[in-house]
C-alpha cells in the first residue's frame, strides 16, 4: 500500500537480507555477506534471529500441480459470529489447509487446500468441513492454472514509488 508503513522490529538491512533470501534462500552467508556489506558472522546472527522471532522461514515451495496434488481449492467459510474463535481453533488442525486467512466481508476465513484428487475434496469437505459446529457456508473455488505463484510477500516491487 503506497504511503503506508507498517511498523516492525526489522531494519533496513533486515529487509534487504530477507529480499536476497527471497530470491535465493541457497545463498552462502559469505554472498550475503558481500552484498549487504557486513561481516559473515553478522549475516548468520541477523538470520538467526530472523528465523527465531518468526520473521522468516527457510523452507523448499513445492508447486502443487507438480507434485501430485492436482487439485488446488480456494475455500471460503462462512460461520456464525458467536462460533469464529472455535471454527478457527479447529481449522488451524486441518492438515489439508496450506493457508487460511480470517478476512471480513463476504467470508469469515478463506483457505487454500491441496488434494489428490476431486474425490478427496469432496470427502474433506462433506466429512471434515462440515462436522465443525458454526461453519454455515462453504464456498470452493478450484484453480485450473497457477499464473503467478511467488512467496515474495513484504518485498518492495522495483516499479514501486514512493
Amino acid at each position: 500500500m503506497k504511503g503506508v508503513k507498517v511498523m516492525s522490529g526489522l531494519d533496513d538491512t533486515d529487509r534487504q537480507l530477507i529480499g536476497l533470501l527471497q530470491e535465493s534462500a541457497r545463498r552462502s552467508n559469505a554472498e550475503l555477506a558481500s552484498k549487504l556489506g557486513l561481516s559473515e558472522s553478522s549475516v548468520r546472527r541477523r538470520i538467526a534471529r530472523l528465523i527465531q522471532d518468526d520473521y522468516i522461514k527457510i523452507v523448499a515451495v513445492a508447486d502443487p500441480l507438480k507434485i501430485g496434488y492436482p487439485i488446488v481449492a480456494i475455500i471460503g467459510l462462512q460461520c456464525l459470529p458467536s462460533s469464529v474463535e472455535e471454527v478457527q481453533a479447529q481449522l488451524r488442525d486441518l492438515d489439508e489447509f496450506r493457508f487460511i486467512g480470517m478476512t471480513i466481508g463476504t467470508y469469515d476465513f478463506v483457505a487454500e487446500a491441496w488434494f489428490q484428487s476431486v474425490q478427496d475434496l469432496q470427502a474433506f469437505i462433506r466429512q471434515r468441513l462440515a462436522a465443525i459446529p458454526g461453519i454455515q457456508k462453504i464456498e470452493t473455488g478450484h484453480v485450473l492454472k497457477m499464473i503467478r505463484y511467488q512467496y515474495d510477500w513484504g518485498r518492495q516491487s522495483d516499479n514501486t514509488s514512493s
